[in-house]
């Protein structure tokens, strides 16, 4: 379409719009509308969006999920040369007896993850997985920005 068009059509649909009269809620919705929302600002921290909790519960969440992390790093770092990878493989090559050819192709990234995890070590995981989460968290964080930009001019 023309955007000149395109333009003149938003204004006149946007003129009509707003010509029209606010409709007003019906009143035996309001009432439920209200305890719903009141409902709402009433749920324990817990229950609320993430992005709703107080920063103080957001920090030591994130502390607390960067500490299992690290934790759980080491302990895999510590415990790694006794994990036995044939014990494990044909378990669970049994498991999926059915589709032997995914199988194989995820049994040999598998070992191959395992490879590289141990000729880098402790350090080179904790470097990767911070990596990872430093990713992630950008990912989110464009996901939001961009959320904003979008939804700034509706309101």
């Amino acid at each position: 379409m023309n955007p000149k068009y395109e333009k003149q059509l938003e204004e006149v649909i946007d003129k009509h719009l707003k010509a029209l009269p606010e409709r007003q809620a019906p009143e035996s919705m309001i009432p439920g509308v209200m305890a719903k929302l009141q409902e709402r600002a009433n749920r324990p921290t817990w229950q609320k969006p993430f992005i709703e909790w107080p920063r103080g519960f957001q920090m030591f969440f994130a502390v607390a999920m960067l500490g299992l992390l690290v934790g759980a790093t080491f302990l895999c770092a510590k415990f790694w040369p006794e994990l036995p990878t044939e014990r494990v493989s044909a378990t669970l090559g049994g498991w999926f007896g059915k589709w032997t050819v995914l199988w194989d192709a995820l049994d040999a990234l598998g070992r191959a993850g395992l490879l590289v995890m141990k000729s880098v070590g402790t350090i080179g995981m904790i470097c990767f997985f911070a990596f990872c989460t430093v990713m992630y968290l950008s990912c989110v964080g464009m996901g939001v920005a961009w959320y904003r930009i979008a939804q700034q001019g509706r309101a």
